[in-house]
């Protein structure tokens, strides 16, 4: 009796040790997100500089994403402001397609405190069109690069908002 129950032991020990867990079969969701982008090293190197991304379930991520783009979009603004006032007039068309798409971000970030998911993709299309016009007129520098990390991180919240 004692080595059948002994045996029965080894077996069940045996087969927590040999059978992978649930969550060693299941990638984290930031992941699945960033292989729908078009730069997955940036938005996974974006993404989990937040310590929430790790297990973060759908409403986490597209908060993390969106807030990172607001935030990438706010500064770039904020550098195309500055030189503005010596630059050419493609720096002030540049700087319109900003402040529209840092207000389209600001609308999305209100929409998810609301909890309000709406029109989030096509949201995320309109404002990689904008940083799209801005780049046509942009040649190799400081704002051309910004522009680039900005349209990743639009085609990163298009990506998190077809979880929805």
């Amino acid at each position: 009796m004692a080595a059948a129950s002994r045996i029965i032991s080894l077996i069940i020990a045996a087969l927590c040790c040999l059978l992978p867990s649930a969550a060693a079969q299941k990638p984290d969701l930031a992941v699945a997100v960033c292989r729908n982008t078009t730069d997955f090293a940036f938005c996974r190197a974006a993404v989990y500089s937040d310590p929430r991304a790790p297990g973060a379930d759908r409403y986490e991520l597209i908060d993390i994403i969106f807030r990172l783009a607001y935030r990438n979009a706010s500064d770039t603004r904020g550098y195309i402001a500055g030189k503005v006032k010596s630059g050419a007039g493609e720096l002030k068309k540049c700087l319109g397609d900003y402040d529209k798409a840092v207000a389209i971000l600001e609308g999305m970030l209100n929409d998810l405190n609301s909890e309000s998911y709406f029109d989030l993709d096509s949201r995320s299309l309109d404002i990689q069109s904008r940083v799209i016009d801005c780049g046509k007129g942009l040649r190799i520098g400081v704002i051309a690069r910004r522009n680039q990390n900005m349209l990743k991180f639009a085609n990163m919240c298009y990506a998190v908002s077809k979880l929805f």
